[in-house]
């Protein structure tokens, strides 16, 4: 009897001291998708559920001066508890990738409790086949052009971009690759035009991928020439740096070129995808907001 007692002291209230906490299940995972649902306890009033690729909340949390907490509360997602839907689905991820899945819980005071989550990597595309890439080029001016990179269902991920024959002779296939592959990767097809092209100038348009291996197959090389005459830019127009949308022209002059380096920065402007100096080349890289063109 007395040690019956004893229990009921020690723990008095065990049913009634739970803390808020939200468990999340992976219901569905693709190579860009991923989607979730969650699922709150009964302390848990209402929560906010952040994704991430493994460190980006950190980074900001340090770059603001916060804690990773208040990242979440700030770019992350509400869900009540007593919506109908508690559910998530999360596209555009990169293939072969990691993520984790945040979230912060508060009780109905109002009340922040520690974070959880969990990571996950999503599955790589491709197979273990020979990757190749198609390119087809169409709607050919004497300033422009429209290409169309395509994998095949073997490739896990590729590399794309264009250059003048001028730089392709000076630079070399393998020089004007490793470029590319500092670049942002590539999935899916990629469609690109209103490109800033001189004229009556003979261009090729490369892409290479990998499998799921992470053996490179086939690079595929398309050559096609802009119409017009061919004209000689002046010595202080050699560089063009230009915004697709809301084209923006910057020249500077050659014997300046040595106070530079270019900054390709990716669409989500989240990173700078390839760094160089003026004058390593002229390579176009499609899926970038700024794009370096360099005539000589």
């Amino acid at each position: 009897m007395g040690t019956l007692l004893l229990v009921a002291c020690l723990f008095p209230c065990q049913d009634q001291s739970g803390l808020p906490e939200v468990k999340t299940l992976l219901t569905r995972l693709e190579p860009e998708m991923a989607s979730f649902t969650h699922y709150p306890n009964e302390w848990c009033d209402y929560f906010y559920v952040y994704g991430d690729d493994g460190y980006e909340v950190n980074m900001w949390a340090k770059l603001f001066g916060m804690t990773m907490e208040d990242a979440i509360l700030r770019w992350g997602e509400r869900y009540d508890v007593h919506s109908d839907d508690l559910n998530s689905t999360w596209s555009f991820l990169t293939p072969g990738s990691y993520y984790q899945v945040l979230n912060v819980p508060f009780d109905a005071a109002g009340h922040p409790f520690p974070l959880h989550g969990f990571s996950f990597r999503t599955p790589s595309k491709g197979d273990n086949g020979r990757s190749t890439i198609s390119i087809k080029t169409s709607m050919i001016t004497d300033s422009s052009a429209y290409i169309v990179s395509t994998p095949n269902e073997a490739t896990a991920v590729y590399y794309n971009g264009l250059v003048s024959a001028d730089s392709y002779h000076r630079l070399g296939l393998d020089s004007i690759c490793q470029l590319l592959k500092e670049n942002t990767a590539q999935y899916n097809k990629d469609q690109w035009g209103r490109l800033i092209l001189n004229s009556g100038t003979r261009y090729c348009a490369i892409a290479f991928g990998q499998n799921q291996k992470g053996v490179f197959g086939d690079t595929t090389q398309v050559w096609f020439t802009t119409k017009g005459k061919k004209t000689t830019m002046e010595p202080d127009s050699a560089s063009v740096l230009f915004y697709p949308g809301t084209i923006r022209n910057y020249r500077i002059p050659p014997e300046q070129w040595h106070n530079y380096t270019v900054r390709v920065i990716t669409v989500d402007a989240s990173r700078i995808a390839q760094t160089f100096l003026l004058d390593e080349g002229n390579i176009i890289t499609p899926h970038c907001p700024s794009v370096t063109i360099m005539w000589k």
